[in-house]
């Protein structure tokens, strides 16, 4: 639903209160056993006294998938940057994992073969295909892509045989529903290779149609919301699912395009949240489709319009333990034995730029906001994640959804968020903080099989934040280090990074500080006002 530039397996979900704060899922905490989590009565998490931070480096564990770092390349990123290496180095430093193309509501109109040969394209200047080939090519990062609901199967899977098929391969695709003959797989091979680039790529994850469940109502039909913004034929989930006389629904696009590669991954539209207003369409697609979801899509922004500051902070945490909770529960009847993933390909502070009239997006705030909705989003069950978006364009009140600037490049603070959890562990472990600093900080931690133990801690407070520190199961002596994004202010739009302001976005280039050796895991640190802090231990001898 997020306005544009020009316009507009998966972890068990768990308490998050066992993991990250000091309070207690299930009432007062037992000072002989720990607090216990509801969610699962094995992660236990001690009680802890004021002013510390105790991690059990060896309790169990929640893995960190690392697809939850994903963005969106939308298509009006303009070619000659889609294809400069400096780009592409920015969204590796960044830490992403996959990118979503072509963008947002723009795939109901996005023609891929059209768009390609530049040749009926309704944006006849965004980014062809092959242009995606070549971002995906020079950052080594996974695709998804989201694949036009007006179309046709068949075209969809012609899509699929130009980013992975093989030239020689000479199996047919076959003739549409309009009649149109869409060949065999070599050939749109063969038009990928004849752009310059020979060998398949790694586009792995797709979805048939972006936000369905809003469709216009003057193209949907009647049932549509009046408010509805997307370009598609319906609204009705089960529509959405089997089609109708005139149009392909999912089944037949996935059958199709699993018929060219077996080994995608294709997700179904959903909606996050209870169903009211969009006529139970989430729970129609989950029961049509049972069985034959490899992903279940939704789309997350916090707001519509300005907030306070407080309650935007508190979103994340405060939201994300019920966004799922219906999906997850449909999902689970209509596919018994299965686990479904979860995809929030969408995600953002605000629904509209416009209604971001502080430009928060574009300060220090966001990046808070970020990294504590990547953490909760980890907790709660999520999958694979993608922030909406890499570039956008400004509004007159600065408010960015973009990570870069659409003119300088610079980065944006959200970018610190990002590139900072791509530093985190392999998995979190229990962490408990003292009740006094339940509400300024946020925390985090994680361990690697190697041993190394990672504290991610967000301070959104003006006060600097002494804690003592112990990593429970620790023994021996650890070497550390902090990587650290400072802010004056939480409306700051120029922030520091390990104590400088970086004028690039390898952040490489500014060492961390180093930590005094740590003893049998106890230690004292200090986290400066407005600041997400990433502390990693690791073993001497690591």
């Amino acid at each position: 639903m997020a306005s544009s530039a020009p316009r507009s397996r998966l972890a068990a979900g768990v308490c998050i209160a066992a993991l990250v704060v000091a309070a207690s899922c299930s009432g007062e905490p037992d000072t002989r056993e720990g607090i216990r989590a509801d969610a699962d009565p094995t992660l236990l998490v001690p009680p802890v006294a004021d002013g510390s931070i105790v991690v059990v480096t060896d309790g169990d564990s929640v893995p960190f998938d690392r697809r939850l770092l994903g963005t969106n390349a939308p298509a009006w990123i303009t070619p000659s940057r889609l294809v400069d290496p400096a780009f592409h180095e920015q969204i590796v430093d960044m830490g992403a994992t996959v990118l979503r193309m072509p963008g947002g509501s723009w795939s109901s109109g996005y023609e891929w073969l059209a768009c390609e040969q530049q040749i009926g394209c309704e944006w006849h200047w965004a980014a062809r295909p092959s242009d995606f080939v070549e971002l995906l090519e020079g950052t080594g990062l996974e695709g998804m892509w989201t694949v036009s609901f007006n179309g046709t199967a068949e075209e969809a899977a012609a899509l699929v045989a130009f980013f992975n098929g093989d030239v020689d391969d000479t199996r047919v695709i076959g003739e549409d529903r309009r009649g149109r003959d869409w060949g065999t797989v070599g050939r749109w091979a063969t038009m990928r290779s004849d752009a310059g680039h020979p060998d398949p790529v790694n586009v792995g994850l797709w979805e048939v149609g972006n936000e369905v469940f809003g469709a216009r109502a003057d193209m949907g039909g009647s049932g549509c919301a009046d408010f509805g913004w997307e370009h598609v034929w319906t609204c009705d989930g089960t529509e959405y699912v089997m089609g109708d006389d005139e149009h392909d629904g999912f089944l037949r696009f996935r059958e199709e395009m699993l018929a060219v590669d077996p080994s995608i991954e294709i997700g179904a539209v959903g909606i996050s949240g209870g169903q009211d207003g969009w006529g139970d369409f989430g729970n129609e697609v989950i029961e049509a489709a049972a069985g034959e979801i490899d992903f279940y899509v939704v789309h997350d922004y916090g707001f519509n319009e300005a907030a306070p500051v407080d309650e935007v902070l508190d979103r994340p945490s405060d939201a994300w333990p019920d966004i799922l909770d219906d999906a997850r529960d449909v999902l689970a009847e209509s596919n018994a034995g299965s686990d479904v993933p979860i995809a929030v390909t969408e995600y953002n502070m605000f629904a509209f730029r416009e209604g971001d009239t502080d430009g928060m997006m574009a300060e220090a705030i966001s990046a808070f906001y970020i990294a504590d909705t990547i953490g909760q989003m980890a907790l709660n069950g999520v999958g694979i994640a993608n922030q909406w978006n890499l570039v956008n364009g400004m509004t007159d009140a600065g408010s960015d959804y973009g990570v870069f600037d659409v003119d300088t490049g610079a980065a944006h603070p959200v970018f610190y968020a990002m590139a900072l959890w791509s530093r985190f562990a392999d998995a979190f472990v229990p962490v408990a903080v003292g009740d006094d600093l339940d509400d300024s900080l946020r925390v985090y931690a994680g361990r690697s099989a190697d041993g190394t133990v990672t504290l991610f801690v967000l301070n959104e407070t003006d006060e600097a934040t002494e804690s003592a520190i112990e990593l429970d199961g620790v023994v021996g002596t650890l070497t550390g280090t902090a990587h650290m994004m400072t802010a004056a202010s939480l409306d700051d739009r120029q922030v520091d990074f390990n104590g400088v302001a970086p004028t690039s976005t390898d952040l490489d280039a500014y060492p961390p500080a180093e930590i005094d050796p740590v003893v049998d895991g106890r230690l004292s640190f200090t986290f400066p006002p407005f600041s997400l802090t990433m502390l990693t231990f690791a073993p001497s001898e690591v």
